[in-house]
């Protein structure tokens, strides 16, 4: 099986067999795990061709540096060893080849790097401007176990810190060669005091939550976790005031992206309560996790609504205030004062389902939120959100969530509240 591979245009750039694309189908998981545990990104190139990540979403200097890009591939293929390289700023990319393709890892930065550093690289770069972002800080004794691990599951060979550091000559601007022993591992202290998240991290992640990109606002989450800054002597004390910080700041960025502020703070308050519960590393970050998801989706949907005919965003409005009365066409259109049959139609043409079905997902996800946060038994959240019977409401909960009342409850309910 040979399968078509297009590059960043969207243009065709060459043809790879399927053992090629399974392994890097294998490959994508694991890079993806390392780099919610690390923040190491990782790209694979062949022919000049990136073939991982898919989608890339931000700049890389790897991939958007062609002439680094070849370097690093020369120096890749004169080495027996993976190759480390070490720049002026002191920023490391590695990089080994297998069956013709290159796996870069990197950038990760051997030491903290204020503003201004990190402005010297990506200047050095060639970046756009406007897309500079922190680079993960890695005590380099760290980053040779991290990359050790890697090319072990790449490549099945194994190579200890002594063999990768004596067989690189770390290059650098300004410097053609360095010796092993310049960059040995005792001058990189694992003991440096830990990075704040910087001040641009931070706008990310807000201009995620206020534009209601929700996946991108959690994956901003993990980066952020590998770069806490020391703030108690008590970790568990020291994430508990992040997440707190975490969940205010959000807030107000998604008041900023629409959402109403009173449910915006009824959000604010409902997550730190329940932060109170929570007792370990764990539950702080998974209650942070749920609660900017939360928090995102809501202004992803206000979004939505406003891009909505004022009409169809009312009758909207009419079935979230009253799902929990019996509700009919004829009553909402009367209430526009337009035709029940043209509201019927404008309703589906936007939405893209009928109106009845639309009243039917409100309740059920209403329901699914009960569910998830309150005690109340099945039968009472049946009838609190207006459906006839306990078994009609079990029949329709498990047909839009592919499980039943009770399973949904089991398995979404967080342990923390």
């Amino acid at each position: 099986m040979r399968t078509t591979v297009f590059d960043l245009d969207g243009v065709e750039t060459g043809v790879y067999c399927g053992e090629e694309m399974k392994n890097m189908a294998e490959y994508s998981y694991i890079f993806n795990k390392g780099f919610q545990m690390t923040g190491v990104a990782v790209s694979v190139f062949q022919d000049d061709q990136m073939l991982y990540p898919e989608k890339p979403d931000d700049f890389h200097a790897v991939r958007d540096n062609s002439a680094f890009r070849h370097k690093l591939v020369r120096m890749t293929d004169e080495r027996k060893v993976p190759l480390i390289y070490l720049d002026e700023h002191k920023v490391i990319v590695a990089a080994v080849r297998q069956d013709g393709c290159y796996y870069f890892f990197g950038p990760v930065s051997s030491e903290h790097l204020n503003r201004v550093e990190l402005h010297r690289y990506y200047f050095d770069m060639n970046m756009r401007k406007g897309m500079e972002k922190e680079i993960p800080y890695f005590p380099f004794s760290r980053f040779l176990a991290y990359l050790e691990l890697m090319v072990f599951e790449i490549t099945g060979r194994k190579f200890t810190d002594e063999q990768i550091i004596n067989g690189n000559l770390l290059q650098s601007g300004i410097e053609e060669e360095k010796t092993s022993e310049e960059i040995s591992i005792g001058q990189i202290s694992d003991a440096e005091e830990s990075a704040h998240h910087t001040y641009m991290e931070e706008r990310r992640l807000l201009d995620c939550v206020r534009e209601g990109r929700v996946e991108e606002a959690l994956r901003m989450n993990a980066r952020m976790d590998s770069e806490i800054g020391v703030m108690s002597k008590n970790e568990t004390e020291q994430v508990r005031k992040l997440v707190t910080v975490a969940i205010a700041l959000s807030v107000r960025a998604a008041i900023e992206g629409g959402l109403t502020p009173s449910e915006a703070y009824r959000m604010s308050d409902l997550y730190l309560q329940k932060l109170d519960e929570c007792k370990t590393l764990t539950e702080l970050l998974a209650a942070r996790n749920r609660a900017v998801r939360d928090i995102a989706t809501r202004v992803h949907e206000c979004q939505m609504r406003k891009r909505k005919s004022s009409y169809v965003e009312r009758c909207c409005d009419y079935v979230n205030r009253n799902y929990r009365n019996k509700i009919y066409l004829s009553d909402i259109a009367s209430e526009l004062g337009i035709s029940a049959s043209y509201l019927s139609r404008l309703f589906a043409g936007e939405m893209g389902v009928k109106l009845q079905d639309y009243i039917v997902q409100v309740r059920v996800e209403r329901a699914a939120n009960l569910l998830t946060y309150s005690e109340e038994s099945i039968s009472k959240i049946s009838d609190y959100v207006n459906f006839p019977s306990q078994s009609y409401f079990g029949r329709v909960f498990r047909k839009y969530k592919n499980m039943t009342p009770r399973e949904y409850r089991e398995r979404y309910k967080p342990k923390e509240f």
